[in-house]
């Protein structure tokens, strides 16, 4: 018994140790991953001379503030002031390597991206007045993610629970209801979708408001600030979950059934099990891997996809934010956002792969691979 004990504690650890292993390895390669993706949108943003004028433009804006802050600079003649930026401008630009070819600037570049240091916006302001881009998404961003992450994990439990309940019976009726429905809703254009939500619940029937983020003026109590978020998403909310939720039903129906088909549910059933308990703790547990998948691609997918979304509700988040820098070519901000969806789509993989090795232990001891 003692030997049994040892063994299996031995084995405990054994397999502790090459899940700690595992995620220290593909930890290092997507993080090399991201380097990679840093560097390549810095150098196809350096190639067309984006990161130069971003610096430049900088340096800019911080020669006037120091006219500004200077008490003596209303005196000065305009020959003085030229004088003053030329100087100025040389001194900034060789402290910041822009006398230098590119190339030999691209890992200083790199590295304050990696950093989250993405200076100054050229025109967009955050709603407390900060041009710093960082600032700017930092207040966007949770507003994306609020939206999107509540629709997406609502389609996907509504499309898992339907998807449960035909694939018990293929080719039924609610099977092929569900099937329709999939197809019709896949087939139309969100935006036109939440046009139509808009002018029947909106203005026809008044029931909720046409868009924006919260009331004009923001109410001051926190609960009641929280309750009118609450109020203005259940608009887009409800639009996105009656697009979406169809295309996972249908998706995660297939899966189901091919799942069926696999012996082990077939023996579970030769056992008497329930069905039920098959269909829970067999089938569900089998298609969790791509369902797991789906969901967290759709998660980032939908952040980085939410231009027209979020610009038809006038949600003001990321998506939002993109849209306006793309108009106003606010170049830090295209920048800095295209970097951060970069970064969550390399965080969801190494969730995935945190997943993957909870629910399939086999992951684990497979040779690592980007």
């Amino acid at each position: 018994m003692k030997a049994l004990r040892k063994r299996f504690s031995k084995g405990l650890r054994a397999g502790q140790l090459g899940f700690v292993k595992y995620l220290v390895k593909r930890s290092i390669i997507l993080f090399l991953v991201l380097i990679a993706v840093i560097v390549s949108i810095v150098l196809i943003a350096g190639g067309f001379g984006i990161m130069d004028r971003i610096q430049r433009l900088q340096i800019q804006r911080e020669i006037l503030d120091l006219i500004r802050a200077n008490p003596n600079s209303g005196k000065w003649t305009s020959e003085e002031r030229q004088a003053f930026i030329a100087n100025m401008t040389i001194l900034l630009e060789k402290a910041r390597g822009l006398d230098q070819p590119f190339y030999t600037r691209v890992f200083g570049y790199t590295y304050q991206v990696l950093v989250w240091d993405f200076g100054r916006t050229q025109i967009l302001t955050s709603s407390s007045g900060s041009n710093l881009v960082r600032d700017l998404i930092v207040e966007r961003l949770p507003r994306t993610i609020l939206l999107f992450t509540t629709s997406t994990l609502i389609s996907a439990v509504a499309g898992i629970a339907v998807a449960l309940a035909v694939a018990r019976k293929p080719l039924s009726i609610l099977d092929r209801a569900t099937s329709a429905y999939a197809v019709i809703t896949n087939s139309i254009p969100w935006w036109w979708f939440g046009m139509i939500m808009i002018i029947i619940l909106a203005f026809y029937a008044k029931l909720l408001p046409s868009g924006g983020y919260v009331s004009v003026p923001a109410p001051t109590n926190s609960v009641a600030y929280a309750m009118d978020v609450l109020y203005h998403m259940i608009l887009p909310t409800t639009t996105i979950v009656l697009i979406s939720f169809g295309g996972w039903a249908y998706v995660v129906r297939s899966i189901l059934l091919d799942v069926f088909q696999q012996d082990f549910i077939l023996f579970a059933r030769a056992k008497g099990l329930k069905e039920r308990v098959v269909m829970y703790r067999h089938a569900l547990r089998a298609a969790m891997s791509p369902v797991v998948t789906m969901l967290l691609f759709s998660l980032v997918g939908s952040l980085g996809g939410a231009i027209i979304t979020e610009t038809v509700f006038d949600w003001q988040g990321m998506g939002v934010l993109f849209y306006a820098a793309i108009l106003q070519q606010d170049l830090p901000v295209i920048v800095a956002l295209t970097f951060v969806f970069a970064f969550l789509t390399i965080i969801v993989v190494l969730l995935l792969d945190i997943i993957y090795a909870i629910l399939d232990p086999r992951v684990r001891t497979a040779p690592v691979s980007t």
